[in-house]
């Protein structure tokens, strides 16, 4: 068995939750939040307002993402951000290390029906693994519908959210409260 092959650390990467802890194993995070970007200066639009423009702006933000995974946790859907990012990630991996990390992230994301994605996907992907033909476009189907359905359904909800209106009212920086669910 491959898996058993593998170091403490890398069987831990699916374990944990942690988008930062997980990822960065994998070789990929977002981008630095633009509010340090060296490009960022004050006349510029605030980070948060550019993630309320699109999606792909909040997922580019490491700062926006933290928040983003925050509200998912709350809102018991994590797995389909974390899975996001995992398929980010295996892009970066070595070849050497593709098809473990392929057998970890279906593993934990998909053999137990933890996204929605359809079952003709899901069945490609089992196949492909099946027969060693893995390769960094192995979930690019399931991380299309995965996102497709994260920015239909929960990007609107995050919008509306008390954590991201909570932050965007302490002007970009997260309030001791954004745990707490009271009313807008």
């Amino acid at each position: 068995n491959n898996l058993s092959c593998m170091s403490l650390s890398e069987s831990k990467l699916l374990t944990d939750g942690d988008p930062e802890k997980f990822l960065a194993p994998l070789g990929f995070e977002p981008e630095g939040s633009a509010a340090s970007s060296p490009h960022f200066n004050e006349n510029s639009t605030p980070p948060y307002q550019k993630w309320a423009e699109n999606f792909q702006h909040l997922l580019d933000d490491s700062e926006g993402v933290k928040l983003l995974l925050q509200f998912c946790k709350q809102e018991q859907c994590q797995s389909s951000l974390e899975f996001f990012f995992a398929c980010k990630g295996i892009k970066l991996a070595s070849s050497e290390r593709l098809l473990d990390v392929a057998k970890i992230i279906y593993k934990k994301f998909l053999k137990g029906n933890k996204l929605n994605i359809r079952a003709e996907t899901k069945k490609a992907i089992v196949e492909r693994l099946k027969t060693d033909q893995v390769d960094a476009s192995i979930f690019d189907a399931a991380q299309a519908e995965v996102e497709a359905a994260m920015q239909g359904e929960v990007y609107p909800l995050f919008l509306k959210s008390d954590i991201y209106v909570q932050y965007v009212q302490a002007g970009g920086e997260s309030p001791k409260t954004a745990n707490s669910s009271g009313s807008n």
